[in-house]
C-alpha cells in the first residue's frame, strides 16, 4: 500500500497546489455553511479537481524500489441550493475520499453524546418561542435521567452510548447481504475464470473500454491493445479480475504518448530510487468512476503493480458505504 516518501521538487512543487487547492475548498465549505456569498461560482462543472503526487514502497526484495506516480480526485463543490446544515457532512465525505485515495490515515470524528444532550436541553430552557415553560414531562425526563446515570458507572455510560448509536437496522441489511455474497461467491468462484468464452468476453470489455490520445501512432496502438491482452490474460488472478469484475468493466484505460525519458530496466531502476514520476496517472471521478492513464511503452511489471494498487485503494474507498463502521449514527 501507498505510503509517503521524500519527494523531488517538481512533485513537491504538484502536492503544495494540492493543498492550497484543498484548503481553497474547505474555506469556501466554511463560507457557504455561515451564509456568505457562494465562493464556488468558478467551477461550472461543480468539480474541484485536486492532483498530487504519492511515492509507493515495497519492502522485502531488493528490485523493491520505489515507485511514484500522479492521483487526481473529483471533490464535488457544495451546490448553492444545500441546506447549510447539510454542507459538513457533504465536505467531510469528500475530504474523506481525497484521504483515502492519498493513503493518508482519516481522523475519527469526535462525537459528545453528553455534550449534544445537554445543549439541546439548554435550547429547550431558553427557547423564547416554547410555549406553557419547563413541561412537567421534561423535568421527569431530566429526574429519570439523574437517576440511571448515578447508578451507572463511566463504563456503563460508555456502553449505553455505543449501542445507542447502532443502526442495527442497517447492521442486519449488511450482514444478510455479507452471506449472501459470500454464498455467491463460494457458488460462481473461478466460473469466468475457468471458461474460456466467458474469460475472452470479460478481456474484450475491459479491451473496449481503452483510448489513445491524438499523439499516439496507429502501429504503436495495436501493439499496446495486443499487448494489454495478453498481460491482463496473464495476471488474470493477480488483478482479481473476475472478483472485481465490475470495476475492471467500467474502468477506462488511456494510452499517452511514449515517455521521453529512458525506459530500459536499469534507466528505470535509477529513476524509481530518484522517486522520479513513471508516467502513471489514477484518477477517480466524483461519480466513483476510474481512469488510468498508462504511457504506450509501458513496462508488463509496473503497470501490473500500478493496476494492483489502485484496484486495492479504490475498493477501500467504495467499501466505506457498507463497511461496519457505516453502522453507526
Amino acid at each position: 500500500m501507498a505510503q509517503q516518501q521524500g519527494l523531488p521538487k517538481t512533485a513537491q512543487k504538484v502536492n503544495l497546489i494540492a493543498i492550497q487547492s484543498l484548503n481553497s475548498y474547505v474555506d469556501g465549505a466554511t463560507t457557504l455553511e455561515k451564509g456568505g456569498t457562494y465562493p464556488f461560482s468558478s467551477y461550472e462543472s461543480g468539480l474541484m479537481d485536486i492532483e498530487f503526487v504519492m511515492s509507493f514502497r515495497k519492502t522485502g526484495t531488493k528490485s523493491a524500489n520505489p515507485t511514484t506516480s500522479r492521483r487526481k480526485v473529483e471533490l464535488q463543490v457544495p451546490p448553492p441550493t444545500m441546506d447549510p446544515k447539510r454542507v459538513t457532512p457533504h465536505v467531510q465525505r469528500q475530504v474523506v475520499k481525497l484521504l483515502r485515495m492519498a493513503d493518508l490515515p482519516v481522523p475519527l470524528l469526535d462525537y459528545d453524546e453528553e455534550g449534544e444532550e445537554a445543549a439541546e436541553a439548554q435550547r429547550q430552557m431558553t427557547d423564547p418561542n416554547r410555549q406553557g415553560g419547563i413541561s412537567e414531562a421534561y423535568m421527569g425526563n431530566q429526574v429519570l435521567r439523574q437517576q440511571q446515570s448515578s447508578r451507572k458507572t463511566a463504563w456503563d455510560r460508555s456502553r449505553d452510548r455505543f449501542h445507542a448509536r447502532l443502526n442495527w437496522k442497517k447492521y442486519d441489511q449488511i450482514y444478510k447481504q455479507a452471506l449472501h455474497d459470500a454464498q455467491a461467491h463460494q457458488m460462481t468462484k473461478d466460473m469466468i475464470r475457468n471458461n474460456p468464452r466467458a474469460r475472452r468476453l470479460l478481456l474484450s470489455k475491459i479491451l473496449s473500454n481503452i483510448q489513445f490520445t491524438d499523439n499516439v501512432i496507429p502501429l504503436e496502438r495495436l501493439v499496446a491493445y495486443r499487448r494489454l491482452l495478453r498481460l491482463i490474460d496473464e495476471n488474470f488472478d493477480e488483478l482479481s479480475i473476475e472478483d472485481f469484475g465490475k470495476y475492471w468493466e467500467e474502468l477506462s484505460i488511456v494510452i499517452t504518448e511514449a515517455r521521453p525519458y529512458n525506459t530500459s530496466s536499469s534507466a528505470m531502476k535509477k529513476r524509481r530510487r530518484r522517486n522520479l514520476e513513471t508516467g502513471y496517472s489514477f484518477t477517480i471521478h466524483h461519480d466513483d468512476s476510474v481512469t488510468v492513464t498508462v504511457p504506450v511503452d509501458f513496462q508488463n511489471d509496473e503497470l501490473v503493480q500500478e493496476l494492483q494498487r489502485n484496484v486495492g485503494d479504490f475498493y477501500q474507498w467504495t467499501l466505506q458505504d457498507n463497511s461496519v463502521e457505516s453502522i453507526f449514527e
